[in-house]
C-alpha cells in the first residue's frame, strides 16, 4: 500500500486503514522502496489529499491506459 503521505496518514484511526505496512509513493518512484514484484501485484494508493498528487497519478495513468 502507498500513500502520498505518510505524515498525514498518520492523523487518521488506523483501523480506517488496512493493516498493511505503508510507504510513501515518492519511495516507490525514486526506486528507494520496491513497490510491484509481478505485473499481476496490485498497489493500492490511500490518498490523503494532496491535490498535486492525485493530479500527477491520474495523468500517468490516463498516459498508460492510451
Amino acid at each position: 500500500m502507498v500513500t502520498d503521505s505518510l505524515t498525514q496518514v498518520d492523523a487518521y484511526h488506523r483501523p480506517f486503514f488496512i493493516d498493511v505496512p505503508m510507504v510513501e509513493l515518492a519511495d516507490v518512484v525514486s526506486g528507494r522502496r520496491r513497490g510491484r514484484t509481478d505485473r499481476d501485484d496490485v498497489t493500492l494508493f490511500c490518498s490523503v489529499g494532496l491535490a498535486g498528487t492525485e493530479v500527477v497519478v491520474a495523468d500517468r495513468l490516463l498516459r498508460a491506459l492510451t
